[in-house]
């Protein structure tokens, strides 16, 4: 994510509609007020974020001419409609509940998980090489890290799980299983 004055330079960059953009009238129209030394950091986080291409000329401090990049339209996009950003809905249908029992009006969880378990759904649940295993490992091998303390849990951290989740409804109850002991367990 680009600062605030990165962004609106891109913005002006990009209303050039052109391929080419001349610096010197750009500043001096849009961002007169703004000292070189912050302009100069705000084209450097353009740069190289690939957001677009600086061009430089000796002796100067503020590059000549920038080209803008297909990354930096792309940015500019997601920032102009953050629907696209949004997630979409996902429904688990649980099949086998291997954490909770119990009716819909008493129910229990066992704060416990094992590894191993895992290794029999995961076995029972998927063929050997195929990209849901290797998928299904490397969400282990998250599990596993967050659990030796190696890795920070995070808003997001099984994101890019979620389709698999979606795929294989087991794997919630287990998953569940683990949060909840590692977050209840002494």
């Amino acid at each position: 994510m680009a600062t605030k004055l990165a962004t609106s330079l891109l913005k002006k960059i990009i209303e050039e509609q052109k391929t080419k953009v001349d610096v010197n009238p750009l500043v001096e129209k849009f961002f007169p007020t703004e000292t070189i030394f912050t302009l100069n950091l705000a084209f450097k986080e353009l740069n190289e974020n690939n957001f677009v291409k600086c061009y430089r000329a000796l002796g100067k401090q503020l590059p000549f001419m920038v080209v803008p990049q297909p990354a930096g339209i792309a940015y500019l996009e997601t920032l102009e409609t953050p629907e696209r950003l949004s997630i979409a809905p996902v429904q688990f249908n649980i099949e086998k509940n291997y954490g909770a029992v119990g009716t819909n009006t008493n129910f229990t969880i066992n704060n416990s998980f094992d590894f191993k378990q895992l290794d029999e759904l995961i076995t029972q649940n998927s063929s050997a090489g195929s990209t849901d295993r290797q998928e299904l490992e490397a969400l282990k091998a998250l599990l596993q890290a967050i659990q030796n303390q190696q890795t920070p849990v995070e808003k997001g951290a099984f994101a890019k799980f979620s389709g698999l989740m979606e795929k294989h409804s087991w794997l919630s109850s287990p998953i569940a299983s683990f949060l909840i002991s590692q977050f209840f367990s002494k």
